[in-house]
């Protein structure tokens, strides 16, 4: 019984999501780092003047969470 119960709660919400997006909703949560809020960590980053730490305050977000990876490094340790 609670198995039957289970799959049509997952059909009715399935349901849901799909009528949701055929109404053009996304669903889930908005992104804190707006297009411009990148571009102003990426120009910080690159000026080499500010920490991660910096730069996440700044944007108000904190630096684990929100902010775009660091470039890879170019020229690995050997080893």
């Amino acid at each position: 019984m609670a198995e039957y119960e289970a799959g049509l709660i997952q059909e009715h919400t399935q349901a849901g999501l799909a009528a949701a997006r055929s109404r053009g909703h996304k669903g889930g949560r908005k992104p804190k780092m707006t297009a411009s809020l990148i571009g102003k960590a990426q120009r910080m980053y690159d000026a080499r003047q500010f920490t991660m730490a910096e730069i996440a305050t700044s944007c108000g977000v904190t630096p684990d969470d929100h902010l775009p990876p660091h470039p890879p490094d170019r020229h690995p340790k050997p080893g």
